[in-house]
């Protein structure tokens, strides 16, 4: 026997028959059983072989709260969120705040420093004391202020009385009056004619020699005021001690100086704002003809000897002259006297009548301005001219705000922006605040379910942030227009949360359900107990006691996990039998044909 006989003798040897033929059966064997798996229900669902008796499964029929919800998801927000913007510009002086602070409505954020503003600022502080110094004016007056009022309404009756005798004097004149004061004019006339034949030469000429001594002793005194200014030789410089460099502001004719706190002080030295590099030294003296002076001193000296000069030939002048001019007015009031009495003795002068009237009105009128002026002292301003004061006082006010970033709202400080030091302009935001104790979120719910939604649903949030967090909240309201998206119609959808959680940042995302409707008490049966047929769902209800199945048509509704809500001629606690799913021929796993 050769060695390849010998290997395939062994081969054949290694391998029995009955293996192999054990081997087919299973193949055969496992190919029938899927067959049979497969063919076999679907041929008992034909009535063409019998089938083994079914193992029955039976579940109650349960009665449960269930909820249809509507879902969405959205972005976390505030309700109320604001960039707060500088009004002016100017240097940071300070930062109040910091991120994640809570403020109060009206809370300062941060200040400018008040020398860095605009003038109109500064303009605004002097306005708001001004105003305010007018509202307490008329709020609070002084005894000063009701004495002079009092005052005023004297002056005002006494004018208005002159201008009534005025009137009647014009519509009828006291011709007799004017008669006795031309005689008076005439008499006077009379004695200043005397009065000036007596002049005393001799007061004249002594008049004319005080004029020559006070014309010698201006000279040498502008002589002396020359040699001093020469002998100081263009005279020394010292700076000026007195100047300072202010921030000042005028109102009302007055300068204030501006101080670091916005308060204002009055300027009373003026050497303060005089900024020469130097002025002459006051100390310095130059002796001439035997007198040490300053220049100043020897300036002052010659400007009281022009003074005298000036007075001396004035009195020389009144010598000669205050006879003539005595003279003159005796004339003029002679003259006016006698016209007077022209125009009393003839008819009244239509004109003459009506600026007496005229006259007489306004006088009328001044009494009654004085006494509103004295009655809003005494019992208390007119609501109009208080509301005009106030107006004035918000308004100085408001621009003064410029200075200070203010919290518009109460909330949560989410990011400062300046620094101290920093400059501020209108384009940078100073601080973004938003209100974190109500939170919000923005859904889209589509047309096919907004119709469900209400304003005052309860809703049901979780957090992909936050897998174990749960918020409750509100439906608040729902646009009246939808916006389309890639052809879907979606209507936008606020939802409120109720509590606001520490856990919760503003942006995350929102997966809302909205429950819009409650089912109390509601029937419901496992899923695989649903069977079909030619007269549509029905259920098959375990008859107690070993009695006959019962088909009972119902309708199905909401999903609640593994089971489905129903109705029909079912009660809580009624047997229903579970089927197991298996194919039929038309591939519903329920059953049926």
């Amino acid at each position: 026997m050769t060695i390849a006989e010998a290997s395939r003798v062994r081969t054949k040897q290694i391998v029995p028959k009955w293996l192999i033929v054990f081997g087919v059966v299973s193949i055969v064997a496992m190919a029938v059983y899927g067959m049979a798996r497969v063919f076999v229900p679907i041929l008992q669902s034909r009535g063409v072989i019998p089938g083994a008796p079914p193992v029955v499964v039976t579940a109650p029929v349960e009665a449960l709260d269930a909820v249809r919800t509507v879902e969405a998801s959205g972005a976390l927000e505030a309700a109320q969120q604001v960039d707060v913007f500088w009004k002016t510009t100017g240097t940071v002086k300070e930062v109040l705040v910091q991120v994640g602070d809570e403020v109060v409505a009206g809370q300062e954020l941060m200040r400018l420093d008040p020398l860095s503003a605009p003038q109109s600022l500064l303009a605004a502080k002097a306005e708001l004391i001004s105003a305010q110094t007018t509202q307490d004016a008329l709020l609070n007056p002084t005894d000063m202020q009701v004495a002079k009022a009092k005052q005023a309404l004297a002056a005002a009756l006494e004018n208005l009385r002159t201008m009534e005798r005025r009137s009647k004097s014009v519509a009828k004149p006291n011709v007799s009056y004017y008669e006795t004061a031309l005689r008076d004019a005439e008499f006077g006339l009379l004695k200043a004619k005397q009065n000036s034949e007596a002049v005393d030469l001799s007061t004249s000429g002594s008049a004319k020699n005080s004029v020559d001594a006070a014309v010698d002793n201006e000279k040498k005194a502008q002589e002396r005021l020359i040699a001093v200014q020469k002998g100081l030789g263009g005279c020394g410089y010292t700076p000026n001690p007195a100047f300072r460099r202010l921030n000042t502001v005028t109102v009302g004719g007055r300068t204030y100086s501006v101080n670091s706190d916005l308060s204002l002080s009055l300027v009373t030295d003026t050497d303060t704002l005089l900024d020469p590099a130097v002025k002459c030294d006051p100390a310095r003296k130059v002796t001439v003809d035997g007198v040490a002076q300053t220049e100043q001193e020897a300036l002052d000296s010659y400007n009281g000897a022009r003074d005298r000069t000036r007075q001396a030939q004035i009195a020389y002048s009144q010598s000669g002259m205050t006879n003539t001019m005595a003279l003159d007015k005796a004339q003029d009031d002679r003259d006016d006297a006698a016209r007077y009495l022209k125009i009393a003795q003839e008819d009244p002068n239509q004109l003459d009548m009506q600026v007496a009237e005229a006259n007489l009105l306004e006088a009328q009128a001044r009494v009654a301005d004085a006494q509103e002026k004295l009655g809003e002292l005494v019992d208390g301003a007119k609501q109009s001219d208080l509301d005009g004061a106030d107006a004035r006082v918000q308004a100085a006010q408001a621009t003064l705000n410029g200075l200070a970033v203010r919290a518009p709202f109460a909330g949560t400080v989410l990011a400062v922006n300046y620094m101290a030091g920093d400059t501020a302009g209108a384009a940078t935001a100073a601080v973004r605040l938003a209100d974190m104790s109500s939170l919000s979120i923005e859904v889209f719910v589509d047309e096919t379910e907004v119709t469900r939604v209400k304003a005052g649903q309860s809703v049901v949030i979780s957090f992909d942030a936050l897998p174990d967090v749960k918020a409750a909240g509100k439906v608040m309201e729902i646009a009246r227009f939808g916006t389309t998206v890639q052809g879907l119609v979606r209507y936008s959808t606020l939802v409120r949360l109720q509590d606001a959680m520490q856990a919760l940042a503003l942006g995350m995302t929102g997966n809302v359900k909205i429950e819009t409707e409650v089912l109390k008490g509601a029937l419901a049966v496992p899923i695989d107990s649903i069977k079909f047929d030619e007269e549509g769902e029905y259920v098959m209800l375990k008859a107690a006691g070993g009695g006959e199945d019962k088909r009972v048509s119902i309708r199905t509704g909401l999903l609640q996990g593994d089971q489905i809500l129903v109705t029909g001629d079912l009660k809580a606690g009624d047997t229903v039998i579970v089927f197991d799913a298996k194919p039929t021929e038309s591939g519903s796993p329920f059953g049926g044909r």
